[in-house]
C-alpha cells in the first residue's frame, strides 16, 4: 500500500490522501489481502464527495505482487 514514507511526490497520492483529516490507517485491521470488509485505509466523516470517489476508485484498482513488492494496477 501507499504510505507517507513511500511518498516522494504528492501527485502519487490518491485524492483522498491529500488531507489527513479525511482518512486514517486502520492499524487494528491491517491487511495484506484486500477485501470489501478489511480495507487498510478508512475514511472519516470529514471526507468530501471527491475524496469518497477517490477512495472507491483506489480500492477498485487491482493490487498485485511483483518480485516481492506490491503494485497497484489501475482498471
Amino acid at each position: 500500500m501507499i504510505s507517507d514514507e513511500m511518498m516522494t511526490n504528492d501527485t502519487l497520492k490518491p485524492y483522498f490522501m491529500k488531507n489527513k483529516k479525511w482518512y486514517y490507517f486502520d492499524e487494528e485491521n491491517f491487511c495484506y489481502k484486500l477485501d470489501e470488509e478489511n480495507f487498510c485505509y478508512k475514511l472519516t466523516d470529514r471526507a468530501p464527495r471527491k475524496a469518497i470517489e477517490s477512495y472507491r476508485k483506489f480500492y477498485d484498482d487491482e493490487l498485485i505482487k511483483i518480485n516481492g513488492e506490491w503494485h497497484i494496477i489501475q482498471k
